[in-house]
C-alpha cells in the first residue's frame, strides 16, 4: 500500500477504535491494520502533527479535527482527497497558463492582422491619391487643349467673317455686268 492510503487506513481505525474517547494502544492498531510498529509509529506521529490523533504512552485517540477531515472526506479518505485536489490545482494551473499564452498569441496575431490591413489600406489610399493627382492633370491638359481649340476656332471664324465681309464689300464694289 502507498503512503497516503495507509495514513487513511491508520486514521480510519484510529476513529474506529476510539469511538468513546479510549484510546487504542500501538500494538493493537499494528495487528488490526497490518502495518509495521516502525511505520506506524511514523504515520501516528504525522497524523499527530496534522492534528488528527493525539498520541500518549498509553495509545491514540481521534480528536475533533480528525473526525471532521474524516466525515468531510469522499469515502472517508481525507488524504486521497488531499492528493486528488493537489493534482486538480496542478492541471488548473497549467490549463491557465495554457489558457493566458494562448490569448497572448490571439492578441499578437490579431495586432500583425490589424497591422498588415491597415498597411493595405494605406496602399490603396496612397494609389486612390495618386489617381486623384493624375486626373487633375491630365484634366487640366485636356481644359488647356479645349481652350486652345476654342481660342483657334475663335480666331478662325472672326478671320472667316472678315474674309466674308471683304468678298461681300469686293463684291459690290465691282461694278454689274
Amino acid at each position: 500500500m502507498s503512503h497516503i492510503e495507509n495514513l487513511d487506513k491508520v486514521l480510519h481505525y484510529v476513529s474506529l477504535f476510539s469511538q468513546n474517547l479510549t484510546s487504542i494502544p500501538t500494538t493493537d492498531l499494528s495487528m488490526n491494520t497490518g502495518i509495521d510498529i516502525d511505520e506506524l509509529s511514523e504515520y501516528l506521529e504525522e497524523l499527530g502533527n496534522r492534528g488528527f490523533v493525539n498520541n500518549y504512552d498509553n495509545g491514540s485517540y481521534i480528536t475533533l479535527q480528525g473526525r471532521l477531515a474524516l466525515e468531510n472526506a469522499k469515502n472517508n479518505k481525507p488524504f486521497q482527497e488531499e492528493v486528488e485536489s493537489k493534482k486538480l490545482k496542478k492541471y488548473w494551473s497549467i490549463t491557465k497558463i495554457v489558457a493566458g499564452v494562448l490569448n497572448a498569441l490571439a492578441i499578437i496575431i490579431i495586432a500583425i492582422w490589424t497591422q498588415l490591413s491597415s498597411d493595405k489600406n494605406s496602399k490603396l489610399e496612397n494609389s486612390i491619391q495618386e489617381l486623384k493627382k493624375e486626373y487633375k492633370i491630365e484634366a487640366s491638359k485636356q481644359s488647356e487643349k479645349i481652350d486652345s481649340l476654342n481660342k483657334i476656332t475663335k480666331k478662325l471664324s472672326e478671320e472667316n467673317l472678315k474674309l466674308t465681309k471683304e468678298l461681300e464689300t469686293k463684291k459690290e464694289t465691282k461694278p454689274k455686268k
